[in-house]
């Protein structure tokens, strides 16, 4: 379950009425989210996690997380419920050998980055198993290290195939339709314009692309300072297309606008609340949440925003809701 009393302390609660109660999307703000909750813990049970990866949240209120090393997909509510899993070490239909991320088309059926197996494999939201994939090689249609994954509003599947240095595109049932080649690419997303964003590790950028893989844009700056890349391992876009770079190294989210300027960034190393070591897998939620995957800390951390004015709050209001 959530860390709910690590939370916010009182004063912040106390800032929050001051301020209302309605929640914006993270996007409609200047500054980095605030931490707000966690869940997980290293281990192999329930909630437990042992290299937590990609990280997808359905319009079914569920969040799927890549559990890498223990081989399987957990599920949770929002707040980090435990609801199942599926999954398990090996290479049958339904397995898995260090999955990867995920993504999640608009019918809601999930494929997951299958990365130890060189495969994609898809599921229903429940976590039947539907079908498979791919094979190592570097023919059209296989793989050596998938990572990436995401989904456009038609339907086509774009899988980033890290030791092959290419992205591959594919029709839902995975057919083959076409590829191009991007210099050292781990993760990938997808906007709502299906525009795709890959992050070229070897060139120290994101790399947006049109679907049919002509290059538009690339976000991080040559030098040093707010903006330079100096470890980025994967991507995601919120709803109205602002850029987040995940670094592994650095334990740091960076923030752009769509046209490539510099927010914002957050996060430091370490395991307090809003520290990361190696963080991985990043996606968004209502109200603005951003769930990031901490990767060697194994959990998942929650961050959003305070609340705005939306209601006249005194003084007085305030010693008698907590005298």
């Amino acid at each position: 379950m959530p860390r709910d009393s690590r939370r916010m302390s009182m004063a912040g609660w106390l800032l929050a009425l001051l301020l209302g109660n309605a929640l914006l999307p993270a996007s409609a703000f200047a500054q980095a989210p605030t931490y707000l909750a966690q869940w997980g813990s290293f281990g192999s049970g329930s909630s437990q996690f042992n290299n937590p990866l990609g990280i997808a949240v359905g319009a079914n209120g569920i969040i799927y997380v890549g559990d890498g090393d223990n081989d399987r997909i957990q599920m949770f509510t929002l707040d980090g419920g435990y609801v199942s899993e599926f999954g398990g070490p090996g290479t049958g239909a339904g397995q898995f050998r260090n999955p990867n991320n995920i993504a999640i088309d608009p019918s809601g059926t999930l494929y997951v980055v299958d990365n130890g197996n060189a495969r994609v494999q898809k599921f229903t939201s429940t976590g039947a198993f539907l079908s498979e994939w791919g094979a190592f090689g570097v023919g059209p249609g296989q793989f050596n290290q998938p990572c990436g994954i995401g989904i456009d509003q038609l339907g086509f599947v774009y899988v980033v195939d890290g030791q092959n240095e290419r992205v591959q595109k594919f029709t839902a049932s995975g057919t083959y339709v076409t590829q191009w080649p991007v210099h050292g690419p781990v993760g990938l997303a997808v906007d709502a314009g299906d525009n795709i964003y890959v992050v070229a590790y070897s060139n120290l950028r994101v790399e947006k692309y049109t679907s049919t893989g002509t290059l538009i844009r690339t976000y991080g700056t040559a030098t040093p300072g707010a903006g330079a890349l100096t470890a980025p391992i994967n991507v995601g876009v919120d709803q109205v297309g602002n850029v987040y770079v995940v670094e592994q190294f650095v334990d740091r989210v960076q923030v752009f606008s769509n046209d490539g300027t510099f927010q914002y960034a957050w996060g430091s190393t370490g395991s307090g609340d809003g520290q990361f070591v190696a963080p991985y897998g990043i996606a968004f939620g209502a109200l603005g949440r951003v769930y990031v995957g901490d990767r060697n800390n194994n959990r998942i951390q929650v961050f959003g925003h305070v609340p705005t004015s939306t209601t006249a709050t005194s003084w007085g209001r305030l010693k008698r809701i907590y005298r």
